[in-house]
Parts: structure tokens; sequence; C-alpha cells
């Protein structure tokens, strides 16, 4: 047997310029993984004796992954106008309660049902990543919807999977990334849209060193003042015609501002059509509801008009000055 000592390779070519000793990730105490949805399927494998999930119909489809892999049953639950949780009653042990943060502006719904349904609750923080661990609550969030990774989610539970999880890699996922840097979004969408597809049906991993060290270089308390600005910028000019009502108080590093108006699909087209790219959260949604549904209003008119770290006062006029172009 070799008593050879290993040693870190030494020389040679260059890696992008992200040290690897920072680590001054922002969920410091948190179980770092690959995805949302992979940290959603760690809880239920802690907890072997929840068989039944409710879900609202306003969530993207990709949640379903982990509980069909697991063969747990689900049915749907409405949201309120104000997108908050009308289940009223906790069930047994055997069913838990799925919420999600909506753009993570309702941390007051989140708490309030952390107090109604204790540990039968789940929360799904991916449009909150700023929202802190709530002691004793089991909750995750995404960090690709809010920084330039391609993958990673950060963990919070109070039980660990009793198994040796294998480390992720992402760097033949990060092509939109580099595109988008260097020749605009248009190029690297359809890298983009690839990129999203690769992450279906992925086991559970530890987060990808390149995506940890990416993270570990973020200034998360300018990114989160920059998202709290632009917010509030676009909330004093079209609170008035926003049908959603928006506690300013629950206001912390939010994915996006929700703009929701009767007009809304046509304001996406004409803001898509000048460059201004808003999602659909999500298209999914109508094949599970009516058409005269809270949830398909939602889908097709509420705007998750884009307010962070890379945009300026000066973007979110331009964002304004669409709008009421064509309201």
């Amino acid at each position: 047997m070799s008593n050879k000592t290993e040693h870190l390779p030494l020389g040679g070519y260059f890696s992008l310029e992200l040290p690897m000793k920072t680590k001054k990730h922002f969920h410091k105490k948190a179980i770092c993984l690959n995805t949302g949805r992979n940290a959603l399927e760690y809880i239920l494998r802690t907890r072997p004796y929840v068989r039944h999930l409710l879900i609202p119909y306003y969530i993207c489809d990709v949640v379903l992954e982990p509980l069909n892999k697991l063969g747990i049953t689900y049915e749907f639950y409405n949201i309120g106008e104000n997108l908050g949780c009308d289940v009223q009653k906790k069930y047994d042990k055997h069913i838990a309660l799925l919420y999600v943060n909506y753009f993570g502006i309702k941390t007051d719904e989140a708490v309030r049902l952390n107090c109604m349904f204790g540990d039968s609750l789940i929360l799904d923080n991916t449009q909150a990543f700023y929202m802190p661990e709530i002691p004793g609550l089991s909750s995750f969030n995404s960090a690709r919807k809010f920084f330039g990774v391609s993958d990673g989610a950060y963990l919070y539970t109070n039980v660990e999977l009793n198994v040796e999880l294998e480390q992720d890699i992402s760097w033949n996922r990060c092509t939109h990334l580099l595109k988008r840097l260097d020749t605009g979004p248009e190029s690297g969408y359809m890298d983009f849209k690839a990129m999203d597809m690769a992450l279906n049906n992925q086991p559970i991993k530890k987060m990808s060193n390149l995506t940890s060290a990416i993270l570990a270089q973020i200034d998360y308390e300018c990114v989160r003042q920059c998202r709290n600005e632009n917010f509030t910028f676009l909330h004093q000019h079209l609170d008035s015609m926003n049908r959603l009502r928006i506690n300013r108080k629950q206001i912390n590093g939010p994915l996006a501002y929700p703009f929701w108006h009767k007009d809304g699909e046509n304001i996406r087209n004409f803001l898509i059509e000048n460059k201004v790219y808003v999602p659909t959260y999500w298209p999914n949604v109508v094949k599970y509801v009516s058409n005269d549904s809270l949830e398909f209003d939602l889908t097709l008119n509420l705007l998750a008009l884009p307010i962070d770290q890379r945009y300026t006062s000066h973007d979110m006029q331009q964002i304004i000055s669409l709008i009421k172009e064509v309201i």
C-alpha cells in the first residue's frame, strides 16, 4: 500500500475567479441541495408517515415530481384573493399542507399557518429567498430564481436523512448564464430552456461546487436593498391599479412585483414586445381549474414584474411608462 500523500493539483490553466474559501452563504445553517423540488422530496422522505399532501392549485407542476416518485397522493386547494390559504382545519399526521410564500410577500400568512398547522405545514419559499428559518418548520427555497446560478436550494428541517448524498455537477448547465452575459438574453434562451428541462427527475444531491462558489461571492444585503427599493418604486406608482393588496411591511428582498390587472394578459404581451420579459406563473394551472376561477384569472392576468438587482429606478420607470401606455 502506498503512503503517498494526496495533494490538490497545482498550476495549469485558470478557472473562473470564484475563490472557494470564501463560503459566505446567506443561509449558513441550511442543508445545501441541488433543487427546490428535491428539497421537498427530502422533507417527505424524513416523514414516511405523510401519505397525502394538500397543495394549492396556483403552483408550478414540478412540485408533483417528488410526490409521484414517492407514491404520495395529493389534492389541490384554492387560495384567496390576496394569495392566502383557505384551508380551515388541521388534519391528522398522515396529511401535510404545502403553502407557497408567493413572490416573497406572504410571510405574515406563513407565520399564521405555522401557528395553525405546526409540523403539518411545509413552506415553499422558492419565491422568498430571504425568508429566515422558522424553528421547527420545514421550509426550502431556490437560489436560481434570485441569482445567476443554474441550480441550488437551501433546506431547513429538524430531521436529516441518514444517507450520503452525491454532489451535483453543474458546469454543463451554465451556457445560458455565459451567453446572456456575453451576447444578450435572446441568444441564451434556448439554453435556459434546455437547462430547465435537465433538472427534471434529478436525484437528491448536494449543491454543486460551482453553484456554491458563485453563491459565496454575492453581497446579499446589497441585493436585498435593491429588490426592496425597486419593489417600492413600482408599488408607489401601480398600487392604485393593482387588484392585489400588498402589505409593504412584509417586503424582504421579494422575487418580483406582482401586478394583477384585468387586462394583464394584454399588458404582458405588450411588455414582451418591448423586451420586458415577464413570465407566466404558471401555465399548467389552467389545466386544473375552471375558466371562471381565481387561479385561472391569476395565471392570465397577474404579472411578475422584474425588480431584481440588475435594475435601477430608471428601469422601473420604463416599465411604468410602458404599462400606462397600454392601459
